[in-house]
């Protein structure tokens, strides 16, 4: 029975003549093969034949199948299975159009984790941002009483500190550090009842990656994430989240507002040291030991860095690990302990993880580089940046991001950019 099924649908879809088959025959073929395969087969072989079968009557049953995937492969460490798995569930959300069930949140939330922890931070920002812009429109259309969209998503705008103060009279919540406000939708008055619905928490919080690198493609933060925070930051909530909020505003101020990040990434520190999560401290001080990389705090770096890796091995978090050996990396190079710095960048990627291999395998080409160049010996350094295709092919992509000039808009780059 097996083969009767599989051997034809194998043909059409390995033997070449995929686009003779009628997409109907072929949607047939594939439901025909989900039934017989029954739920013991592979999770990522049936959420395959799931979403090739469905269609808008069908993508709502569907979604299970790559839910599934996705948390199969999470459980297996493999955060970029699980994130092409969330996009799978993502894509037939959409599919479905108004016979969707349940919330979206359900689906962005662990979509923007199992990207952040890939190491895509690119399609997570964009799920991210395009998740609460939804939410945005929402809430303006149940304010206004209409169906109609917003005149524009408001996402982030390339303009100063001035541009992000709120309109005269605004009551911006005070419970978190307020310099950077939104000039996005006024979350603020919900409580009252004068706005819409706020964001869910699991989407705002739901960047759980080690920060090693910035999470924005440009300068300026998201209005619309900001005033989400803050006015969630403004109720009464448990430490912990409260502290998982304040990394998110973290993420959004770092690179833009350095007075105001640091201030947040204090408050973050403070209640992580006394909640009893583990994984929790250690973001809180991964937040804290990146601010300290400006000069404001440096001498805080270090003691930050080594607490950190000492959190990182207690929790046995070992891609927590590999990130405070690059904080340690930057400070023993920052001190010109050259040889510390090789070890520590050496233990750093010794631990890495997906999701932090290639700019960790970049910084090793462009260190070891200049290791070279200060030598002498510049063949070798040639060799160092671009013999070896691994280093070469991270440093250039590296070297890309830096130079990529943020969008007009202050939004993020395509997916898959």
């Amino acid at each position: 029975m097996l083969l009767s099924v599989l051997g034809p649908l194998r043909a059409t879809v390995h033997g070449g003549d995929a686009d003779d088959t009628p997409l109907l025959r072929r949607a047939r073929l594939h439901t025909r093969a989900l039934e017989v395969l029954g739920a013991e087969a592979d999770a990522a072989e049936l959420a395959r034949h799931a979403s090739a079968a469905a269609g808008p009557a069908t993508a709502q049953q569907a979604i299970r199948y790559p839910v599934a995937a996705a948390r199969a492969a999470e459980r297996a460490g493999s955060w970029r299975e699980a994130a092409a798995q969330w996009r799978d569930a993502l894509r037939l959300r959409e599919l479905a159009g108004s016979r969707a069930t349940g919330t979206a949140v359900e689906l962005t939330a662990p979509a923007v984790t199992a990207h952040a922890r890939a190491g895509d931070s690119v399609r997570a920002r964009a799920i991210y941002l395009t998740a609460l812009d939804a939410a945005a429109g929402a809430g303006a259309r149940q304010v206004r009483g209409t169906a109609g969209p917003l005149s524009a998503p408001d996402r982030a705008h390339p303009a100063g500190p001035d541009r992000l103060r709120p309109a005269s009279g605004t009551a911006w919540p005070t419970s978190a550090p307020d310099r950077v406000h939104a000039a996005g939708p006024d979350w603020a008055g919900t409580a009252s009842g004068t706005a819409g619905p706020l964001p869910d928490l699991a989407l705002l919080t739901a960047w759980d990656a080690p920060l090693i690198w910035t999470t924005r493609d440009g300068r300026a933060p998201s209005h619309t994430a900001i005033a989400a925070i803050r006015a969630h930051l403004a109720t009464e909530l448990p430490d912990d989240t409260r502290v998982r909020l304040l990394l998110a505003l973290f993420r959004e101020l770092e690179g833009y507002d350095e007075a105001d990040g640091q201030r947040v990434s204090a408050a973050a520190l403070a209640p992580a040291r006394t909640v009893p999560d583990p994984a929790l401290r250690c973001a809180a001080l991964n937040v804290r030991a990146y601010a300290a990389l400006g000069p404001d705090l440096r001498a805080e770096r270090r003691p930050v860095a080594e607490e950190y890796l000492a959190a990182a091995v207690a929790a046995g978090r070992i891609d927590h690990e590999a990130v405070a050996h690059w904080l340690l990396f930057l400070d023993a190079a920052a001190h010109t302990d050259l040889a510390g710095a090789r070890a520590e960048m050496e233990l750093a990627v010794t631990r890495s993880t997906t999701g932090q291999l290639g700019i960790l395998l970049a910084v090793v080409a462009i260190f070891s580089a200049l290791l070279e160049l200060l030598a002498g010996r510049v063949d070798a350094a040639l060799h160092a940046l671009f013999g070896d295709p691994a280093y070469a092919r991270s440093a250039a992509e590296l070297t890309a991001r830096l130079r990529t000039p943020a969008p007009p808009d202050g939004g993020t780059a395509p997916a898959g950019a």
